[in-house]
Formats: structure tokens, sequence, C-alpha cells
């Protein structure tokens, strides 16, 4: 694969069972069928949930057709108990996504940013803890 890895992409691969992804990544089952994926926890499965909502809410029946959307990804991690985003730490979500400051917490700089980032792309896709 020659493109950055999204925000969905890097969620399913660190959420969802060793078995799952196998099937996911052969092609066997559909990323936008919520019943036929399978998440090592609830949680997990929730936000994922509420992402697929918020993108019909955004787009219209044919989300999918859409890229992975940054600015819903946000809104939907946001709404949880944490703010954390694997990869990226405790980082103003916000800035991250859009490069502007949220009034929740103060902006890191250029060199965290970037940083961040960089730890985004290396990610091992093939890693995972269920």
């Amino acid at each position: 694969m020659n493109e950055e890895p999204n925000f969905k992409q890097i969620f399913l691969e660190t959420h969802l069972t060793k078995e799952c992804k196998q099937k996911l990544w052969d092609g066997e089952i559909d990323i936008y069928n919520l019943k036929e994926l399978k998440f090592c926890t609830k949680r997990a499965e929730k936000v994922y949930g509420d992402y697929l909502s918020a993108m019909e809410n955004v787009y219209g029946p044919n989300f999918s057709e859409y890229p992975d959307d940054p600015a819903v990804w946000a809104r939907v991690i946001g709404e949880g108990r944490t703010r954390r985003v694997y990869g990226i730490g405790s980082s103003d979500l916000n800035y991250l996504v859009t490069g502007t400051s949220s009034s929740a917490g103060s902006a890191p700089s250029q060199a965290e940013y970037q940083r961040s980032q960089e730890e985004v792309s290396l990610l091992p896709f093939g890693i995972t803890k269920c």
C-alpha cells in the first residue's frame, strides 16, 4: 500500500479480533457492515458504530463513497470520557485533525504535531493485543 493509513483503518486494525481482521483484509467482509465485524470490546464496537452513524448523518445513505472524515472521527471520539487516541496520546485532537486549537486544550507545538504524525505513520498494522 502506498497510501497513508486513515483513522478508520488504524481503528479497525487495533480493535478487531485477529480472525475478523484476516477476513476483512481478505475481502470476505465489508468495513461498513457492523454486523459482520467482530471487535475485541463492546466499547470499540459502539465507537465504530457511532462513527458509521455520524458519517451517514453527514453524507447520507451513500456515505461509503466518501473518504474517511477526520472531523467526524474527532466529534465521535471526543464524545467519550477520554480524548486519548492510539498513537497520538492526549494531544489536542482538534489540532491534530484540523490544525486549529480547541478551546478545551492547548495546541501542541509544530514539533509535537510532526512527531505525533510520524508515530501514527509508523504504526505496525499486523500487531494487536486481542
